[in-house]
């Protein structure tokens, strides 16, 4: 059965391509962009654009007009069309809060619920007013019979707005995720990451000293210790700020998880490697300290390599928020859209080929029959009338062809409103009538509960397409997992 669904996925990824998607990185004095191949960390397109300061400060927005035209730039580097530029955005940590949290293994069978719940009751901020996701720290269960997840909440009104100038500057939002979950995972795929032992990564940027630490190979625990000190940094200072977070971070470690301590920490920094890596182990001796190179390890790759996983198969955190996500989605609609008109431009353009060559094959036998059967003038004249009927009969399935094409394109607007209203509440559509404009036309399905089917006709009622939409409370039928229904309704227009 497993082969049979990977069978389809690779035929499904062939007719149905995921659109090329880069990584993004926002920091406060600079926009990267770069878009790798897949094979390997080769890069297809990247590009860098320097921003003054006043425009970003502290992975917050403060000059809204200046950062889209920012952004403009540097897609011009990128597409010189109006084409869209999918990305994963990755944000500095700074205004993300993490969380570690564990579920009892008995609710493995309601998993995503539990974790949900989980993730309302330890949000830092007011729930409501957040983006949040999770994701699984470790595929198993651990010895307390437990199964770990890392939680992480962003305030929505960060998130809106960088979606905002970002579809501004004709930038589509594939995930909104953090400058730690992006460079844990280029450390994870270039090797530098245990999967057995904790780890601490000791990230060095410009607004401070990002600390992570990591279970198996996956984030546990977040913390940036921004810059104290006003005014240009001197070294010792640097060291004195390292020492302290770094002593924090291990304390707060074996305080979580008693008997069990971090060994190795791997730095990652552009400069003073051998300085920070000497002030580390001089307070820590057991400490082994490993530092990344910065070509190979960033955030920037890390975000890209997340570009290269279809959005199906994308169990990671992504803070994006439904702005971001339908507005991905709605260019995945447009792909594939196009990629089934050249699908269906090919197969008419072959099978026009096919009746072409089998006309002058016809004919061509046609003309020996004629002169084998001179004598008799009726054989050639039905031969001759057959063909005509196979000529008309398919000029008619052309036609017919023509005609569904030009059907599909007129009703494809409505049909995608309904298919994204009906996705987003987990309703099943069964059957969808058209009758033409200004007549009425129906859809049957099925849905979760009474409320799912009232809030899909009230979706409907706002799509510009219909009108008079009814839910008749005789057509609601109750059914084991659900109910199913029947909406009424009226073809208003067609765009």
């Amino acid at each position: 059965m497993e082969k049979l669904k990977n069978f389809f996925k690779k035929i499904e990824s062939v007719l149905v391509p995921s659109p090329s998607v880069g990584g993004l990185v926002i920091e406060d004095f600079a926009l990267e962009y770069v878009e790798l191949s897949g094979r390997g960390d080769a890069s297809v397109k990247q590009a860098l654009l320097r921003l003054p300061p006043g425009i970003v400060e502290s992975g917050k927005i403060k000059d809204r007009p200046n950062l889209v035209s920012a952004l403009k730039e540097l897609r011009k580097q990128i597409h010189e069309d109006g084409e869209v530029v999918n990305v994963v955005l990755s944000l500095p940590s700074t205004n993300i809060y993490v969380q570690a949290f564990d579920v009892p293994a008995f609710a493995s069978g309601n998993i995503k619920e539990s974790a949900d719940l989980n993730l309302r009751m330890i949000s830092p901020i007011d729930f409501d007013q957040a983006y949040s996701g999770w994701q699984r720290i470790e595929s198993g269960i651990d010895d307390g019979g437990r199964i770990k997840f890392l939680g992480a909440f962003i305030q929505k009104t960060i998130v809106d707005e960088f979606s905002e100038v970002l579809r501004e500057a004709n930038f589509g939002i594939a995930a909104v995720e953090f400058s730690s979950l992006s460079l844990v995972r280029c450390l994870k795929s270039s090797g530098f990451l245990s999967l057995k032992e904790p780890q601490i990564i000791v990230h060095v940027v410009a607004g401070g000293i990002n600390m992570i630490i990591t279970e198996k190979g996956a984030m546990y625990f977040n913390y940036f210790f921004p810059w104290m000190i006003g005014g240009a940094l001197t070294l010792d200072e640097v060291l004195k700020e390292l020492r302290l977070g770094l002593q924090q971070m291990l304390n707060f470690y074996a305080g979580r998880n008693t008997g069990t301590s971090v060994k190795t920490a791997i730095l990652v920094t552009g400069q003073l490697a051998d300085k920070i890596s000497e002030a580390m182990t001089s307070d820590h001796p057991d400490l082994t300290v490993r530092a990344a190179p910065a070509q190979k390890v960033n955030v920037l790759l890390g975000a890209a390599k997340r570009g290269l996983i279809r959005k199906e198969n994308d169990l990671e955190i992504d803070l994006s928020g439904p702005s971001g996500f339908e507005l991905f989605k709605e260019h995945k609609i447009l792909e594939f859209a196009a990629t089934w008109k050249n699908i269906s431009i090919s197969v008419s353009g072959f099978v026009l080929l096919i009746f072409i060559l089998g006309f002058l094959f016809i004919n061509r036998l046609s003309s020996q029959v004629t002169a084998d059967t001179f004598a008799n003038p009726g054989d050639v004249a039905a031969a001759l009338n057959s063909l005509n009927s196979e000529a008309a009969n398919f000029n008619s399935l052309v036609a017919a062809n023509e005609e569904a094409k030009g059907v599909l394109q007129k009703y494809g607007p409505v049909l995608s409103g309904i298919e994204t209203s009906a996705g987003s509440l987990s309703i099943s559509i069964q059957r969808i009538v058209f009758n033409g404009v200004g007549r009425s036309g129906t859809i049957s399905g099925t849905a979760p509960s009474q409320a799912s089917a009232s809030s899909f006709k009230n979706d409907l009622s706002g799509l510009p397409e219909l009108s008079s939409v009814d839910l008749p409370f005789s057509s609601i039928t109750q059914q084991a997992n659900g109910v199913s229904f029947t909406i009424d309704f009226v073809l208003s227009k067609l765009n």
